[in-house]
């Protein structure tokens, strides 16, 4: 192979690490609001350790949470599944909150996917609670 393929492939290369680092710092900064929101459990106010994606059957559509721990998230997800409002998620201005209605804490959650999952829990060290949504 010529120098100048080899010279080619390398900036190709390049390039590419480059465009994928600046997607990558562009999608961290968009949702740095949620990761903002997600340091702290919305149950009990500690910093978060996991973060799984929940079902809310009123709005029909799953969302990512960060919680302290296995059991925040069954005591969240039945309260939506009862609709008991202990716990609610709302939309505001573009984005959604789950609401503790007892503590009065909050998280702003994105809608669950699992790009934006990695992000956070990257950047929180929170560790993946399996969901089968």
């Amino acid at each position: 192979m010529s120098n100048k393929a080899i010279l080619f492939i390398l900036i190709m290369f390049s390039v590419g690490i480059k465009c994928y680092n600046n997607y990558y710092l562009q999608t961290i900064n968009h949702y740095k609001s949620y990761l903002g929101s997600q340091r702290y459990c919305p149950s009990t106010g500690r910093k978060t350790v996991y973060t799984s994606c929940i079902q809310d059957p009123s709005l029909n559509n799953a969302f990512i949470i960060s919680v302290e721990s296995i059991k925040n998230i069954g005591e969240i997800q039945g309260s939506l599944n009862k609709n008991d409002n202990q716990y609610k998620i709302n939309k505001h201005k573009m984005k959604y909150l789950l609401i503790n209605n007892i503590s009065r804490r909050s998280q702003e959650i994105p809608i669950c996917d699992n790009k934006i999952k990695k992000i956070i829990m990257d950047q929180l060290k929170t560790k993946d609670i399996y969901s089968s949504i």
